[in-house]
């Protein structure tokens, strides 16, 4: 893992599936209720790597190409998607990724630290 981050994360994608997963990044108040968090005019990136001291991407889903989508800004809500054609690319096995906010104020905040695993899949 490559640092510290509001969440940790266990990932299982299938390269016969698309990964579509949608979360509410939001703070736990002391009453055990939410309060969402306000991702106006921030934008997302998740990055897969083999290990997190590579260079190189396998996989890359953001804000700029679609791949995140905010659902509602102000509510804290988006979805990342990692398509079956992205996943068909990639070796199975076990991957590290984050998820990072870029803010307009120029600070970059790691939401989620993960590991991946990606697996064959069975129906095809």
């Amino acid at each position: 893992m490559s640092g510290p981050a509001y969440y940790t994360a266990i990932i299982e994608m299938a390269k016969n599936d698309d990964w579509i997963v949608p979360f509410l990044y939001a703070s736990v108040n002391t009453d055990s209720s939410t309060t969402p968090i306000d991702l106006t005019g921030s934008d997302l990136m998740m990055e897969i790597r083999h290990l997190d001291v590579d260079h190189e991407v396998v996989m890359t889903s953001t804000t700029v190409d679609g791949g995140i989508v905010i659902t509602d800004a102000v509510g804290g809500a988006f979805t990342i998607i990692f398509t079956r054609d992205q996943l068909s690319q990639v070796v199975p096995g076990d991957y590290v990724a984050d998820l990072v906010r870029l803010m307009t104020n120029g600070y970059q905040e790691r939401l989620i630290d993960a590991t991946v695993t990606v697996v064959e899949g069975v129906t095809r």
